[in-house]
């Protein structure tokens, strides 16, 4: 098998798996059926996992993080599945955002005019935390969404930053669809939390699945199975 056709073959097979475990996740999890749930949920954020592992370069030294910012979503979606204690869930999500944003800052580096994209986010946070903040039980609770929030906004500011760059339209678009989807949906999780609506369960499994499988093709351009001979 030549090499080309190994590529091909190795991608046809990631979005096969994606195709089928996205229609199945969504059913299953906003009908509820936990026992299925538990397992094919980390199943499938395992599956992404393997491919950032096989899929990324590491001639740049940045491109680590990706291990890591994968391995703590698939920390933390066990913890959702699988632990009593599924706020302690917000650990490693935490850790995804700060690492996430700190490899799209390593990866655009810092400007005086990066600011102007932190101007949307921090507008929209603000609506938000003004919104709910009276609905939220508990200092505790409170604390944590606003310090989560801002994390998240660090995130999804150095996303938009890749606008300034525009060096890279594929790379560009990816990182600010699937940094969009995984930011609303930790919003759609908080809210849930706060309000537990059931509505945000599904429009979590709207969105984050594709959010993931958008992220884990961010460095796709760079694999050494895209550009191998």
């Amino acid at each position: 098998m030549t090499s080309k056709r190994f590529i091909k073959n190795y991608l046809n097979v990631y979005f096969l798996l994606f195709i089928i475990l996205y229609p199945t996740i969504f059913y299953y999890r906003t009908n509820n059926i936990e026992e299925v749930t538990r397992i094919i949920i980390p199943l499938f954020v395992f599956i992404i996992f393997i491919f950032v592992l096989l899929a990324t370069n590491t001639d740049k030294r940045r491109n680590f993080l990706l291990y890591f910012i994968f391995l703590f979503i698939f920390i933390g979606d066990c913890v959702i599945n699988w632990s009593p204690r599924k706020e302690l869930s917000i650990i490693p999500f935490s850790l995804t955002h700060i690492l996430l944003g700190t490899y799209y800052l390593l990866d655009t580096r810092f400007k005086g005019k990066d600011f102007l994209f932190f101007i949307p986010v921090v507008i929209f946070s603000a609506l938000l935390f003004f919104t709910t903040y009276k609905d939220i039980e508990g200092a505790l609770f409170l604390s944590a969404f606003a310090i989560y929030i801002n994390i998240l906004n660090f995130m999804l500011w150095r996303a938009f930053c890749y606008l300034r760059v525009g060096q890279n339209n594929l790379k560009t678009t990816l990182v600010i669809i699937g940094s969009l989807f995984f930011y609303v949906t930790d919003i759609f999780v908080s809210l849930y939390a706060i309000y537990d609506n059931k509505i945000f369960i599904t429009l979590i499994w709207i969105i984050y699945p594709p959010a993931l499988f958008f992220l884990s093709l961010i460095n796709m351009q760079n694999s050494k199975f895209i550009f191998s001979r």
